[in-house]
Formats: C-alpha cells, structure tokens, sequence
C-alpha cells in the first residue's frame, strides 16, 4: 500500500518505510483505543507526527485523531468516513472487539472487498503524506481531540467496567479534564439540573458532552427532559455536592442497558466530597452556583 519513497541515491528511506508500516497498522487490534498506542507507532511515527517520547496516552490518542481526520478531510469523499472511523476505532463510541468484528458493523449493502478497496485509497493518502511537512496542530485543537478520549476507558483493559462504578481513582487527568470542560445536563424549567434517583445505587446528576449526545440519550429512553442547561464540570460537581441526599456526577450515560459502559464514568458522592474544586465558589442545593 505504501509509495515508493527514495532517497537522493535512490535506496528507499528505510524510517519512512516503518513509519507507514506503522501507521498501516493502527487499523488492527482495538485502533487508535489500543492500549500501547504511543509504542506502537514507533519512533520514526511519532517524529513526523510531532508526537513526544513523555506524551500520556490521552494527548498521544488525540494526535493520531487529528493525523487520521486530516486525511479524511482531504479526501473529501462522504463514504469513507464510516469506514475509516470503524476500522481505526475512532468514532464518538469506543467498538470492542478486533477490526473484523467492527467493520463486520459496517452495511452489508457493500461487500468487504468494496470497503477494503476504500481503506486501500485512504492508506495510500496516508502513507504519501507521511513524506511531507506536517502541519502543526493548535493546543487547542488536541484539547477538544482529548475529551473525545478523556471520559472512555482504554480499549483492551480486560476489565469490566459498569456504568455506575467506572470511575478509576488514579485518572486525575479524566477528572481534571472534566471539572475544566464544559457539559449539558437535563433541567427543569428554572434551570435546575435534573437529579436522577437509581434505587439502591444513589441519586445522579446526568451530563453529556454536547447537546446532541443529551438529545439522543432523551429521544433513545423517553426521559421526559424538556430543557437542558450547559456549565463547567466544576460547577456540576459543586452542585452534586451541596445537595442534601449523596449525589454524584455520571458521565456520558448509556441509552442502551449493558452497552457503553467503556464510554462512560462516574463521580460518586464518596469521591466528589474529596475533591479540591477550583476555583472555590458557593453551590446552591437547589441548583447550580451562578
């Protein structure tokens, strides 16, 4: 699938050749949710691609995003971008499984050999930019690539995450994440965000990454959510925290009964109590700190 990348005495560039191998590569196993990504891309990868040799697996999974996105952009064609962000595993939800079973998810209006074919062009582009300068993504743009990731456990863990007790005590990186972020909630008409009662597993304030995911979550359950409110995490939590019964905080909720549990976390009331919240602020019970 690679190009033929030749130095000025004609013998082929043996690091560019390891650096499309590797990025060939990226399609097999879990994706770009791999657990050894930053390793797996090896070193001649990570240099084109402005990648670190101390970048966490956050920042490293956000770049090669952007790298992949890039390609497609320039690509411009429509029907490859399903095909490309379910071989690469970097859609809005994490897929489980190997590259097989995900594209097995694929329409089965198209044969396999047709999206092979696609994935074909899209890795030859790939690979014959890898030759080139490389663009110098923004803080800001690897910022919003990492929430995509942030708030997702890493495919391949081995462990069962469940939707109510996902939350990781050592992730300060998710949670300092999360508290600086910006999400939407359910409310009531004044604006009070909406506690949901789970029985026996406590009481939770609902939040989602953008309007869109609340609204799916709504439409897919029937939750009778008429308005919605956008704040800070840390404005959330302060709000979780202040009520009179233990609340907590769950992230990106499923809409799907023992699905997407990988795409979701928590903060129960036993963690946000310990939490430092900055900037301190005074929460209201009956809603959030304005």
């Amino acid at each position: 699938m690679t190009g033929e990348n030749r130095t000025g005495n004609g013998a082929r560039d043996a690091a560019l050749t390891r650096a499309e191998d590797a990025a060939s590569r990226l399609q097999k196993g879990a994706g770009v949710r791999r657990r050894n990504l930053h390793a797996d891309l090896g070193p001649e990868l990570r240099r084109i691609w402005h990648i670190a040799d101390d970048d966490p697996p956050q920042r490293v999974r956000a770049i090669v995003f952007l790298r992949l996105t890039a390609v497609l952009d320039a690509l411009a064609d429509r029907k490859l971008e399903p095909v490309v962000r379910t071989a690469y595993n970097i859609g809005p939800e994490p897929m489980a499984g190997q590259k097989g079973a995900r594209m097995a998810s694929l329409p089965r209006d198209r044969t396999e050999r047709t999206y092979n074919r696609w994935l074909e062009q899209f890795h030859q582009r790939l690979a014959d930019g890898l030759g080139g300068p490389q663009r110098v993504l923004t803080a800001d743009e690897i910022r919003r690539a990492e929430r995509r990731f942030a708030h997702r456990a890493p495919a391949g863990n081995g462990t069962a995450v469940t939707l109510i007790s996902a939350f990781h005590c050592g992730a300060d990186d998710v949670v300092t994440a999360f508290l600086a972020d910006s999400w939407h909630a359910p409310a009531d008409e004044d604006g009070v965000p909406v506690v949901v009662p789970l029985a026996a597993r406590g009481s939770w304030l609902c939040v989602f990454p953008d309007r869109n995911a609340l609204d799916d979550y709504r439409s897919a359950t029937g939750a009778p959510w008429r308005f919605a409110v956008s704040r800070p995490g840390r404005e959330f939590a302060k709000c979780a925290r202040a009520r009179p019964e233990p609340t907590g905080v769950l992230v990106n909720p499923s809409s799907a009964r023992g699905t997407g549990a990988e795409a979701a976390f928590s903060l129960p009331h036993s963690v946000l109590t310990g939490l430092v919240i900055d900037p301190p602020g005074p929460a209201d019970p009956r809603g959030l700190a304005r």
